[in-house]
């Protein structure tokens, strides 16, 4: 199944932040999942429908895509960024 195929080249990343309370600090863990992107219109939907379940942010990092690609990103609740393959 292509999703399986994607889920095993995601990437999960993790940040720390310090929070600071009135008597002491504490450290918060935030994760997000972080989807490379190229060319795959047929898959992205399933996919970040899948990982919605969870209930943690969707970052996905499209290396230049061609516009049917970009437009399957549409309407999805996800983080954006496009980062171009450089030549």
């Amino acid at each position: 199944m292509a999703i399986n195929y994607i889920l095993h080249y995601m990437l999960m990343i993790k940040s720390v932040q310090m929070v600071k309370s009135k008597s002491q600090s504490r450290i918060v863990m935030k994760f997000a999942f972080l989807i490379p992107y190229y060319n795959h219109p047929k898959t992205i939907k399933s996919l970040v429908d899948y990982l919605s379940k969870y209930n943690i942010n969707i970052i996905v990092v499209d290396d230049g895509s061609d516009h049917k690609s970009k437009e399957a990103l549409k309407n999805l609740n996800i983080h954006y960024y496009l980062k171009m393959n450089s030549q």
